[in-house]
């Protein structure tokens, strides 16, 4: 057997060449085995292989990054009260840079994240992936999806757009 493999599984793999790896990554490594724990961590097998069905967990995170970063950047112009949140909206739209375009990816990644949300709770749910071991975890992840959807709503409600109403027949016209 060489000596730069290890065995994954019942299989054995080729470790990558140390000449591929830094020197600083060496020096880590054997201070720290850091390959070794994220191999044992990381590597694990996907039944059936990897496929897009298992793209929904991944694209929920870039999508939840990409809120948190976008909300960071909106929260250093805007002022929550009654008086000063729409002329702060307005200001973000039209004064800052990039105001505008930073303010729709926050409202367009909040209806993506949503529907990622959904697909990703579907699809684990008819694969059977909180079965077993993973019971916890689909309970927490429940909880996050409830949290998210009670996140939500007030914003759809507080939003700075103005919808038209439709004519309501039972409202009496005086």
């Amino acid at each position: 057997m060489a000596e730069n493999s290890y065995v994954f599984g019942r299989e054995r793999r080729l470790a990558p060449p140390p000449s591929e790896q830094g020197t600083l990554h060496r020096w880590i490594d054997r201070r720290k085995q850091l390959d070794s724990f994220l191999r044992a961590v990381l590597d694990e097998a996907i039944p059936g292989g990897a496929s897009l069905a298992y793209v929904f967990g991944s694209g929920l995170l870039y999508l939840l990054l990409s809120q948190v970063i976008t909300g960071m950047f909106l929260v250093l112009y805007y002022v929550p009260s009654a008086d000063h949140a729409h002329t702060t909206v307005a200001y973000i739209t039209k004064e800052v840079t990039s105001g505008s375009f930073i303010r729709s990816i926050h409202a367009y990644g909040s209806s993506a994240i949503v529907i990622v949300l959904l697909l990703h709770v579907t699809q684990t749910f008819l694969f059977g992936s909180y079965k077993g071991r993973r019971k916890l975890l689909w309970l927490a992840g429940c909880a996050l999806f409830a949290l998210m959807l009670g996140c939500r709503s007030p914003v759809i409600c507080c939003r700075g757009t103005r919808r038209p109403t439709l004519p309501q027949p039972w409202a009496r016209i005086s």
